[in-house]
Order: structure tokens, then C-alpha cells, then sequence
């Protein structure tokens, strides 16, 4: 046997011979197709392990897209949110400075309300002191004669409202008598017209 796996010992034969070379093409091809095979099967485990390559490679560019994506929208999020207190903040703070600007007004307005009341009672203390003393009389005097006489300041009540019903009654009088002035010259224009309207 030699390498080739055929007897050294050929026979002569025409048909031996020709036996021998079918043998020997038969091997050939056979070993050609198995190292087309063989060249398919490892082109084709090549070409999937590519395949594979580039599918994982896409699925990790893709998982890293959407893991931008979701940053992104984190931070765009915590920025609304940052905004969102920010104007909170100054709203509060408007708030705050209008509320004390107006306990502020109202302080003051409460101060000037009661220096005015002050002043008013200043004023009229001061005035009852100029009536009393131009009736000839002070504050202990008065105090007494109100102690002592209330009827005399019954009677005093009673004069002073009899006077504003007579300041009253004077300028409803004055009122209807020039309604009724206005009226009788209304009448009497009304005349003259209709008189000079007859005689043409």
C-alpha cells in the first residue's frame, strides 16, 4: 500500500488500469467536495459569527441611545423642577414683602388713626374748656353742676335739639318756598304764552 492507499502491485490489465484511475478520480473528488464543505461551513460560521457581531453591536449602540435618551429627559426634568421652585421661591418672597409692606401701611395708618384720635380728643377737650370758660365756667364746675343739677343738663339737651328742629324746619321752608317761587313764575309764563298765542 502506498500513501495514496493503492497497491504498489498495478496490474498490467487494460481493465485493472482503468479501474485504478476511476478509483483515483473518484478520491479526488470526493476529497474536493469535502473541502468545499468544509470551506462553506467555516465561511458560513464566519459570516454568522459576523452577523451576531453586528446585531450585539447594535443592540448595545441602541441600549445606549435610549440610556441617553433617559438622561436627558432626567435632566430636563430636574431643570422644569429647579425652575418650578425657583419662581415658587420669588412668589413666596412677593408674598412676604407685600405682607409686610402692608402690616407696615396698616402700622402706620394705625399710628396716624391714633395721633388723629389723640388730637381730635386734644381738640375737643380743649374746646369744651373755651365753652366752659366763656360761660364762666371750668371743668371741676361743670363736673359739679352735672353731679348736682342733672335736670339742668336734661333742660340743656332738650334746648339744643329744639334748636336743630327749628334749623330744620327753617330750611325745609326755605326749600318748598322756592319751589313754590319757581312754581307760580312757571304758571304765570304759561299764561303770558297762552294770552299772546290767543290773540294772533
Amino acid at each position: 500500500m502506498n500513501s495514496l492507499g493503492f497497491s504498489d502491485c498495478i496490474d498490467t490489465n487494460r481493465e485493472d488500469y482503468i479501474r485504478f484511475l476511476n478509483d483515483c478520480y473518484f478520491q479526488l473528488e470526493n476529497s474536493t467536495i469535502g473541502d468545499r464543505q468544509y470551506q462553506w461551513e467555516s465561511n458560513h460560521k464566519q459570516m454568522m459569527n459576523e452577523k451576531r457581531m453586528k446585531k450585539e453591536q447594535r443592540r448595545k449602540e441602541r441600549e445606549e441611545r435610549i440610556k441617553e435618551r433617559i438622561e436627558r429627559k432626567k435632566k430636563k426634568d430636574q431643570e422644569k423642577k429647579k425652575q418650578k421652585e425657583n419662581m415658587r421661591n420669588k412668589q413666596q418672597q412677593q408674598q412676604q414683602q407685600t405682607i409686610i409692606i402692608k402690616s407696615d401701611e396698616e402700622e402706620d395708618e394705625d399710628e396716624d388713626d391714633e395721633e388723629d384720635d389723640e388730637e381730635d380728643d386734644d381738640d375737643s377737650s380743649s374746646d369744651e374748656e373755651i365753652e366752659m370758660q366763656s360761660e364762666g365756667l371750668t371743668e371741676k364746675d361743670k363736673s359739679l353742676t352735672y353731679t348736682l343739677c342733672p335736670r339742668e343738663e336734661q333742660l340743656f339737651d332738650e334746648q339744643y335739639i329744639e334748636k336743630e328742629i327749628k334749623e330744620i324746619q327753617i330750611i325745609l321752608f326755605s326749600f318748598f318756598f322756592v319751589i313754590i317761587k319757581s312754581s307760580l313764575y312757571a304758571i304765570i309764563i304759561i299764561i303770558i304764552s297762552y294770552w299772546n298765542y290767543g290773540q294772533i
